[in-house]
C-alpha cells in the first residue's frame, strides 16, 4: 500500500482526474476544487493537503483539504480499512490539523475512528446531506415572474442573501469573503434570479468542469417561500447549463429539509449518495 503526498495540485489531479470523472456525480466536490487549485495552488494563504493511497497500481483512497476547511475522503473500492488508518496516520505525523472530514457516511466514521485513537480528539457527527445529479428537467409548474441573470446593480441584495444563505447552512464566513463571493457569482454571469416584480430567490452556478456544473447559494428569503420560486429558479438554471453543453447538472441538499429535497425532485433531480460531516475538537494528543 502505497501513500502519495504531492506539492504540485498540476500532478495530483494528473493521478487523480480519470478516477474523479469516472464517477464525476459523487466526487465533483473533489475534482472541482482540484482544478481550482491547479489555476490558484495557495488556497487562503495555506497549502493543500493533497494525497492518494494505492494498492496493487489502483488507486484505493483520494484525499484533499485546504485549510481551515474540512478533510475530503473519496474511497474508490469501498471503505478500505487499511487505507483510512494509513491516512489518518500520516496526516498526524504531518502535523495536520484536521477540523471536520467528509465523506460517505462509513468512510467518515472510520476516519473519525482512528483520527481521535490518534490525537484524543473528540469528534461530533454534524451536517448529513444528499448530494443529486440531473440529467434532465421534469418541472412544468411554473410560478408567477422570470428568470434572470444578476448584474452588478444587484451587488447590495446578493452580498446580503449569500450572507444569509451561508448563516442558514453552515454559518457565517464574514461579510468580507460574502461581499467577495458575491461579486466574483455576478462578473462571471453564474448568479441568477428569481424576479417576480422584483427578486425573490437567487441561485448560483459553481465548480464547473467539462461534462458538468453544480448549482449551490439556493436561497429563498423568508417572505417568500413556499411560493415555487426556488423550483422554478432551479429549474429554470439547470436547463440553462443543460443547454450550454453540460452533460449534468449536480447539487447537495441538507437531509434534515425535507422541503429542499422534495422541490429538487420535482425538477429532475435524483440521489447520488448521502455524505456526512464530522467534526473535531482542538486536539489536545
Amino acid at each position: 500500500m502505497k501513500n502519495t503526498e504531492y506539492n504540485d495540485p498540476g500532478k495530483f489531479l494528473e493521478a487523480t482526474r480519470r478516477a474523479l470523472e469516472a464517477n464525476e456525480p459523487l466526487h465533483g466536490l473533489m475534482l472541482g476544487i482540484s482544478l481550482r487549485l491547479v489555476e490558484k495552488p495557495v488556497h487562503d494563504g495555506t497549502r493543500p493537503y493533497l494525497a492518494t493511497i494505492a494498492s496493487g497500481g489502483e488507486l484505493d483512497l483520494i484525499s484533499i483539504m485546504t485549510p481551515p476547511r474540512k478533510l475530503q475522503i473519496a474511497s474508490l473500492r469501498g471503505e478500505q480499512v487499511r487505507s483510512v488508518q494509513l491516512l489518518a496516520s500520516k496526516l498526524h505525523t504531518g502535523g495536520w490539523n484536521v477540523p471536520a472530514a467528509i465523506a460517505e457516511e462509513g468512510l467518515a466514521k472510520r476516519f473519525a475512528s482512528e483520527w481521535t485513537k490518534l490525537t484524543s480528539a473528540r469528534s461530533e457527527e454534524g451536517m448529513r446531506q444528499r448530494i443529486y445529479e440531473l440529467r434532465a428537467v421534469e418541472f412544468r409548474d411554473y410560478p408567477n415572474g422570470r428568470f434572470r441573470a444578476a448584474t452588478m446593480d444587484d451587488i447590495g441584495r446578493v452580498e446580503a442573501w449569500t450572507n444569509a444563505f451561508q448563516e442558514e447552512c453552515f454559518g457565517s464566513i464574514g461579510p468580507e469573503e460574502c461581499a467577495a463571493k458575491a461579486k466574483s457569482m455576478i462578473e462571471n454571469g453564474k448568479l441568477h434570479f428569481w424576479e417576480d416584480r422584483s427578486p425573490v430567490a437567487m441561485a448560483g452556478l459553481t465548480r464547473s468542469t467539462k461534462r458538468g456544473v453544480s448549482i449551490s447559494y439556493v436561497y429563498t428569503p423568508p417572505e417568500f417561500r413556499r411560493n415555487g420560486y426556488a423550483s422554478a429558479l432551479v429549474a429554470s438554471l439547470s436547463r440553462l447549463a443543460l443547454e450550454g453543453g453540460k452533460e449534468f447538472c449536480t447539487l447537495y441538499t441538507d437531509l434534515s429539509n425535507p422541503t429542499s429535497n422534495s422541490i429538487y425532485q420535482r425538477v429532475g433531480y435524483r440521489a447520488v449518495a448521502d455524505v456526512i460531516d464530522v467534526t473535531f475538537s482542538s486536539e489536545i494528543g
